[in-house]
């Protein structure tokens, strides 16, 4: 029973991981034309790797970038988006470079 259990858990699990976009990839295809500083109103890697992976998948589907990101699938959004930030999609952790500011409620 458990050599069955773990035979089906390895079949659904491994088309899954097989099915990954590279982001790379991803990125020379579709991205790289305009972001590689050819173009001088986009923003280049360096100031995409100041986003989060969120707001680069947010504007690939909803916002400034959502044509571009209409050929696009999820996947490739997010693959896409985990590449030119460098991190992984709901890593908002501490990023070098980024500055937390606290204030306090009474001004102090």
């Amino acid at each position: 029973m458990r050599l069955a259990l773990a035979v089906t858990v390895l079949a659904v699990a491994l088309p899954a991981t097989a099915q990954t976009p590279n982001g790379e990839a991803v990125y020379r295809q579709h991205c790289a034309g305009c972001h590689n500083g050819s173009m001088p109103r986009m923003p280049g890697r360096e100031a995409l790797k100041t986003l989060t992976p969120e707001h680069v998948e947010t504007a690939l589907s909803s916002f400034s970038m959502r044509r571009q990101g209409a050929s696009l699938t999820l996947a490739e959004r997010r693959a896409v988006a985990e590449y030119v930030t460098g991190r992984m999609a709901g890593s908002l952790g501490f990023m070098p470079g980024n500055v937390l500011l606290a204030f306090s409620v009474d001004g102090k």
